[in-house]
């Protein structure tokens, strides 16, 4: 997978070092960890490293977020293939002036219809902390559809409590129907 480019943004990819890095420095933000790692301490740039797999170009990639008119990179994508021609995802918008600004669905859009054209994915999967309101109003936005649940699966450090998380799923004739839609109103930009 090469650059991928939106309307606004470019991802580009980048080595697992290059993700640990920026990960590392993310996750020093409280409020990212919260939804993210729910622990209190921040990761050191080892632990960094070990939570992100290899970029191996087939079944795992690591993408950062450029803004293409300022240059800057704002977060860090990372897509998981798993059996059964389906992708995995997370993201971490590390630059807070971004959020709220649909940035994640509109990169999402752009990376889905890659992986459904290129690779022939049936399905995109994604596992979120129940109280990570912003993912679970992305996945939303998507058309995902919330497909399940895993109760008390981590304990959250910030509330001293165990931490729901939720399952969505985008497939099928559902995703094909999506990846057409956003392919007609521009969601992916050619290079």
């Amino acid at each position: 997978m090469g650059d991928i480019v939106t309307p606004r943004f470019v991802l580009k990819p980048i080595t697992r070092w290059q993700m640990a890095r920026l990960q590392h420095r993310y996750l020093k933000d409280d409020g990212i960890r919260a939804l993210l790692t729910l622990h209190r301490k921040p990761p050191s740039l080892w632990r960094s490293f070990r939570r992100i797999g290899r970029a191996n170009g087939r079944t795992r990639f690591h993408h950062a977020i450029v803004d293409r008119t300022t240059k800057a990179v704002i977060g860090t994508h990372s897509t998981r293939l798993i059996p059964f021609r389906t992708a995995g995802f997370e993201v971490i918008l590390g630059e807070r002036a971004w959020w709220g600004r649909d940035v994640v669905p509109e990169v999402r859009k752009a990376l889905i219809i890659v992986l459904v054209r290129q690779a022939g994915l049936e399905q995109m999967l994604s596992l979120v902390h129940s109280r990570n309101f912003g993912s679970v109003l992305n996945y939303g936005k998507l058309g995902f559809e919330h497909v399940g649940a895993s109760p008390m699966a981590a304990y959250d450090e910030f509330r001293d409590e165990p931490a729901d998380f939720l399952v969505f799923s985008l497939r099928g004739d559902a995703l094909r129907r999506s990846v057409d839609a956003w392919e007609k109103e521009g969601a992916l930009v050619a290079a």
